[in-house]
This record gives structure tokens, sequence and C-alpha cells, in this order.
């Protein structure tokens, strides 16, 4: 009999842990749906379409690439300081089991480039907890990007997850006269001379000057992708994000 109620208490549970993230979700949609329609912009609930758009060039999205349930949600799209941009919720995990599971979900705006530049990865770097997650999921990506490849040959969905981790495993980029941003951030591309002219000293002093909550920036070279790691931003905050997103470009010569 304990083991019934047992059984019982853990389906009630679930149940309500999935009625609670369902309205948690709903809520955000309506915000979100509001604060497009406050900037003039159009607004998608659900972004599936999204992934044939080019967005799966950017390491990002490499995991919406490979058919894993990673949904692109709350897609606001418009313009702003002249440029065009899409915004969107975008979550995905890795591992496989309760104890090596690593979630992942932050609000991304998208930005289709006027000109192409060099592909690069700019990110925060790591608190050592976040490093420990981050080396789990390669090694998972990789070995499923290994079988992947296998399966369907040279698709482009292997070789995003494939990019993703050789950015990742990259050593950075850094800059002798600006130790303090090449101590707070690590800066990888393809062409590093070519990713290492287009950071000049305007935007490195900008990311110096930033917190701890600062952004990531990646680039395939037609899409720029900004977004705080982990990060959801308040429907309240979407216009100030959207502007501080819009003048890196500025400051990228865009």
């Amino acid at each position: 009999m304990e083991t019934v109620y047992i059984f019982g208490a853990i389906l009630v549970f679930t149940a309500i842990a999935i009625c609670w993230t369902l309205l948690r979700n709903r809520t955000r949609t309506r915000q979100m749906s509001r604060a497009a329609e406050s900037l003039g912009f159009s607004f998608e609930p659900d972004g599936a379409a999204w992934t044939a758009r080019g967005l799966l060039d950017t390491p990002l999205f490499a995991f919406a690439s490979i058919g894993v349930h990673n949904p692109i949600s709350n897609v606001t799209s418009g313009a702003i300081g002249g440029h065009a941009v899409t915004l969107c919720d975008y979550s995905y995990w890795t591992g496989s089991t309760a104890s090596t599971r690593f979630d992942y979900s932050q609000t991304v705006a998208c930005f289709p480039l006027k000109r192409e530049l060099p592909a690069f990865t700019l990110l925060p770097r790591d608190h050592p907890v976040d490093e420990h997650a981050a080396a789990f999921a390669l090694k998972a990506a990789g070995v499923l990007a290994g079988a992947g490849k296998t399966m369907v040959g040279s698709s482009d969905r292997w070789e995003a997850v494939q990019r993703m981790i050789s950015e990742a495993q990259a050593q950075g980029i850094e800059f002798a006269s600006h130790p303090k941003f090449s101590e707070r951030y690590k800066l990888v591309g393809p062409d590093r001379e070519s990713v290492k002219h287009l950071f000049s000293a305007a935007p490195i002093e900008y990311f110096e000057r930033q917190d701890r909550a600062a952004v990531t920036v990646e680039c395939s070279g037609k899409w720029l992708a900004v977004y705080r790691r982990k990060t959801r931003v308040k429907p309240e905050d979407v216009p100030a994000f959207l502007n501080q997103a819009a003048e890196l470009l500025k400051l990228l010569g865009l």
C-alpha cells in the first residue's frame, strides 16, 4: 500500500510540474506578444519554420538542426537601428540522464547581415561549473555528430554540430594590448586574422566595460546572434536588449 501512495504522489507531483510549466510558457508567450506589439513588430509563438531560414548556420542553433526537441519560440521580427532583427526564445539540453543533463534557455537577437563578416564566436570565460557542463556537452555532441555523419553523409546539420565543437575547443584569439578583454572573453573563428582585424579598439573596450552578465555574440558570416547565456530577457527589457544588440553591430562597422 505504501508503494501505491508513493507512486501516486510522484504522479501528482509530475502533473503539477507539467501544468506549471505550461502555464508559465503561455504567460510568457502573451507577454512577449504584447512586447512585440508595442514595438510594432510581428509575432509568431512557434518558431519551427525559422530552422530553414538561415539561423542554423550559427553554432548556438546547432542542436535545433539535428531533429532534437529543442524549440524556438516567441519569435518577434522587425527592425532596430536600421537593421532587420528577429528575436526569439531558444531552449535546448545536453546530456542523457538526470544527473548529467544540462538545460539552457535564452533569448536571442538574430540579425541578417547586410554584408558578410568573418565567422566568429565571442563568449564570456566560463565559471568552473559551467566549464564542466560544457565539457560533458561537447563530448556527448561529438559522439552524436560522429554517429550522425555516418548515417547521413555530409549533411549540413551534422557539420553545424561539428563546427560548434571545434569552436568551443579552439584556442582563443588574444590581444596583447587588451589583457582584460582576453582574460574575460574567449574569441574564436576559423580565419583568426580576419576576426582579429574586425575587433578594433572600440568593440574591445565596449566589452571590457560590460558586467558579469555580458552577452555572447556568434557570427556565421551572414547572420549575427546576440544573447546572454542561460538568460531569457524579461518582456519589459526587450527594447533595451535590442538596442544593446544593435549597438554591437555599429561597433563592428555595420
